[in-house]
């Protein structure tokens, strides 16, 4: 077992799966955090997927997460995921204008 320590040290294999290992850390408590401040903050947060026609502009998204805030004055996320805001919408109509 120390020798194949040994051969990964020469290598350097341990030091950049140490490095990996730590990046990944990192990155985990960055998401840890952001979930955090969504879940907790008192503002309306919804992220959306968009949906966009063959010339490229914007016709629609779907709901793909909402904060407790956005619940309380919108639809609880039981009704909303997943959702296309036309579905949930009917008389809206994707009249935009032309860049």
């Amino acid at each position: 077992m120390n020798r194949i320590k040994e051969v990964l040290e020469e290598k350097g294999i341990m030091i950049w799966l140490r490095r990996a290992l730590h990046e990944r850390s990192r990155r985990l408590e960055i998401m840890r955090s952001y979930s955090s401040l969504v879940e907790n903050m008192p503002v309306l947060y919804a992220r959306v997927e968009l949906i966009f026609d063959p010339g490229a502009r914007i016709i629609d998204y779907v709901y793909r997460e909402v904060n407790p805030t956005f619940e309380k004055y919108i639809l609880p996320k039981e009704k909303i995921l997943g959702k296309k805001y036309s579905e949930l919408n009917p008389d809206y109509s994707p009249e935009l204008p032309d860049r």
